[in-house]
């Protein structure tokens, strides 16, 4: 499975100790498509996991055992919601995720890695295409971003393709990198240097420039609501979000007196710390006024935004 995933490797480095690298010079599958795979090959995992006799293992191996079956019960459940998830978003999108991951992620320690740098460079081109229709997808079926994410992403995008090539952090990571490789030749550097331009002005540009333009055009379709509510089965995609994210099955308005309770608690005892420092000295606590009734919100907040 990991095999599959060229990133993930260059994340993890499993294989870094075995100088075995097939993967350095290639992305992720962006598409929708792509996200069905590994859905795919996560029941092919659960099936796997079938196989063991729960009982004959040990209490240690057990507790494993239930993680990892309630990991992928729980994510073989999201294969109904797989548009309800928006891929390219202001926060943590794709189209932000892979220049990020190029820069941080990506090594430059040799030759060799420049070489699949530029590769990987290359490669944007299908990358951006497969999250541009990704959205597409997705408007269709009914399942437009609110308009203010929309906008957000489109701003971001442009910016992006309309910095020159020599301020474009993908050029600059590249010369940073080159300049530090103590056995690579001035006019080695040079060269591999030299083919970065072409492939910013002619892929990475235009293929964020033209995810800008068809967000700005689906902007003009969509709404401000930014609730999972407006979706189809939104109601049931938050219940599965909700269970994801706190391995409970408590409904939304359970988890948000929880929140309520836990805000009055820890209220309490900072009050009586505070009273406690003023007690010994009447200047203490007094930089550092308390009033969590103004944090407090309307039951079901979360939901209705």
């Amino acid at each position: 499975m990991a095999a599959e995933h060229p990133m993930l490797l260059s994340y993890a480095r499993p294989l870094e100790a075995y100088d075995l690298d097939f993967y350095s010079d290639d992305l992720e599958d962006y598409s929708d498509a792509g996200a069905t795979a590994i859905l795919d090959q996560l029941a092919e995992i659960r099936q796997g996991l079938g196989a063991y006799d729960r009982n004959s293992l040990s209490l240690d191996q057990q507790l494993s055992y239930d993680v990892l079956e309630w990991l992928l019960e729980t994510q073989e459940a999201s294969r109904a919601f797989l548009y309800h998830v928006y891929p390219v978003n202001q926060f943590n999108g794709s189209q932000s995720g892979l220049p990020d991951f190029m820069v941080n992620i990506h090594q430059i320690d040799d030759e060799r890695d420049a070489h699949n740098y530029l590769a990987r460079i290359a490669n944007f081109e299908l990358a951006l295409a497969q999250m541009r229709q990704s959205v597409l997808v997705r408007a269709e079926r009914g399942f437009l971003p609110p308009r203010f994410v929309l906008r957000a992403v489109a701003s971001e995008s442009a910016s992006f393709a309309d910095s020159p090539v020599e301020d474009n952090v993908l050029y600059t990571k590249l010369a940073e990198s080159l300049d530090e490789i103590a056995d690579l030749s001035a006019t080695k550097c040079e060269a591999l240097l030299s083919e970065l331009p072409l492939l910013i002005r002619e892929i990475v540009q235009p293929g964020y420039q033209r995810l800008a333009e068809t967000l700005t055009d689906l902007a003009t379709e969509a709404s401000e609501d930014d609730g999972v509510w407006k979706h189809p089965d939104g109601e049931a995609y938050y219940r599965w979000a909700l269970r994801w994210h706190t391995t409970t099955n408590k409904t939304a308005d359970e988890v948000h007196r929880i929140r309520l309770a836990e805000m009055e608690r820890i209220h309490g005892e900072m009050s009586r710390i505070l009273a406690s420092w003023r007690a010994m000295s009447p200047s203490a606590g007094r930089r550092w006024p308390i009033n969590c009734s103004t944090m407090k919100v309307k039951s079901r907040a979360a939901f209705n935004s």
